[in-house]
């Protein structure tokens, strides 16, 4: 039996907060962050994550697909 799809997202959140800690312009984190959030449907959240990843990465293509669709859905 495996573990719960919301725990995986959860303990995934937590490591990517770490890393945003220890460098708080790690493009990837916020971007990896986002992508748990949108697991998760919080995707005000995951909004807020995509924009911070591409405020560090401005050419980071995934990170602005993915604000893109987060923000349709959002509507």
């Amino acid at each position: 039996m495996g573990v719960e799809p919301q725990k995986k997202y959860d303990e995934a959140i937590e490591h990517y907060n770490r890393a945003i800690q220890l460098e708080p312009t790690f493009a990837r984190a916020y971007y990896n962050k986002g992508m748990a959030l949108s697991g998760q449907n919080r995707l005000s959240e995951a909004i807020e994550e995509f924009r911070t990843s591409l405020r560090y990465d401005p050419d980071f293509p995934r990170a602005r697909r993915q604000l893109e669709a987060a923000l349709t859905e959002n509507k």
